[in-house]
């Protein structure tokens, strides 16, 4: 007897990016300065960043387009390895991101590993 899965196969992404986060549209504006000087983000991230990431160099994990605001899905998937984009503003805030890696992997891979994601 065959047993099918509950889960359909399919291929999700999954982007792992490094974060920095601003309030201020002139810190902005003067980290993309930096940022084109070609200063490498991670060490703008512990000196500037408002986001809980800076304490691991704004590393975010593995994460599902979907788990980010929809302000930044555009940006994230324009995005190639090891370069940033920013700043991406969204309601008060101002985001730079930077590909670090990313990965596709089945959604049974997926369920296994992360039971809390299950729908």
């Amino acid at each position: 007897m065959l047993l099918m899965s509950p889960f359909i196969m399919e291929q999700i992404k999954l982007y792992r990016l490094r974060h920095l986060l601003t309030l201020s549209k002139a810190l902005a504006e003067e980290l993309k300065c930096k940022l084109n000087d070609g200063q490498p983000m991670i060490d703008l991230v512990s000196e500037y960043s408002a986001c809980p990431s800076a304490k691991y160099g704004g590393d975010l994990g593995w994460m599902q387009l979907d788990e980010f605001p929809n302000a930044l899905h555009e940006s994230i998937t324009a995005l190639t390895l090891d370069h940033w984009e920013g700043p991406i503003k969204d309601w008060h805030h101002f985001h730079f991101l930077e590909l670090l890696d990313c990965k596709e992997v089945s959604s049974e891979m997926i369920h296994a590993e992360m039971p809390w994601a299950q729908h």
